[in-house]
């Protein structure tokens, strides 16, 4: 019998003196990731985990390494994290919510969008969060529409009330055609430029244009044909070069557009 309270007594001591070592290592991981050392901390919180395998504080380890690859931006380390935490914790919202978010910071709109699908069901505040998400993942494909629908579903929701007043005041976007753009250039040197909104740039172009056609035809008049061909080589060129650019300018604009829509949802 001696013997026996002996060896419980000694498994009970042992058992405590194991907690207390996991406890000071995940304290010493949890300092170092509110200190920001988040590669030590995601060491220790590992080392945690291979010491004691069969530890109730497993699975928020791995939450917890998770969060310290996401906090350095290194998403995909930090999404396989999440991923392994919902599997040991079906029910944990962070992961689930984590996981659809890591695929629209990674731009993997199609995919946060199926996640977010295979989560909808979840309680009510949850589910306005997800579908919030999902709102956005449709404003970066510029699916301005199926955006209002999902904010529709949740309008009472004041980030979605503000959502859907920033997509009624800024779409259909006021976009530039780079196509007319080039037709306007052709027939109107610097007139590309006019229609983008570039007035200075236009003036700039119509004057040196001008000058070399002007250039042009005074060397063509007194005979100088040699110079006359030089300066038509070099209008045909700068007008060339004009037509380019105010596509070029179409584009930038209606990129600015979008980018000036996505910063009113940051």
């Amino acid at each position: 019998m001696r013997y026996i309270l002996c060896f419980l007594l000694l498994n009970i001591v042992t058992f405590s003196l194991c907690d207390t070592d996991e406890q000071k290592m995940i304290h010493f991981a949890e300092s170092l990731k509110n200190e920001g050392d988040l590669y030590r901390a995601i060491t220790e919180y590992k080392r945690a985990n291979s010491y004691f395998p069969e530890s109730s504080n497993k699975s928020a380890n791995f939450l917890r390494i998770a969060e310290c690859y996401e906090e350095g931006e290194h998403f995909q380390e930090a999404m396989n994290f999440y991923k392994i935490t919902l599997k040991l914790m079906p029910d944990n919202w962070e992961a689930k919510y984590k996981i659809a978010y890591l695929h629209f910071k990674m731009y993997e709109y199609d995919l946060s969008e199926e996640f977010i699908s295979n989560q909808i069901t979840i309680n009510t505040t949850q589910k306005d969060s997800l579908l919030l998400l999902s709102s956005l993942n449709s404003v970066y494909q510029m699916k301005f529409e199926e955006a209002e629908i999902t904010l529709n579903k949740v309008k009472e929701n004041p980030k979605a009330h503000r959502y859907l007043k920033i997509l009624n005041e800024n779409t259909p976007l006021k976009k530039k055609n780079r196509n007319l753009a080039a037709l306007i250039g052709t027939l109107f040197p610097g007139g590309g430029y006019f229609y983008v909104g570039r007035p200075q740039t236009g003036f700039a172009a119509l004057l040196v244009n001008s000058m070399m056609i002007y250039g042009a035809v005074e060397s063509f008049d007194n005979n100088h044909n040699e110079a006359g061909y030089t300066f038509s080589v070099f209008a045909f060129s700068f007008h060339s070069g004009s037509i380019f650019g105010s596509m070029q300018s179409a584009d930038k604009y209606n990129k600015t557009q979008y980018n000036n829509l996505l910063n009113s949802f940051n």
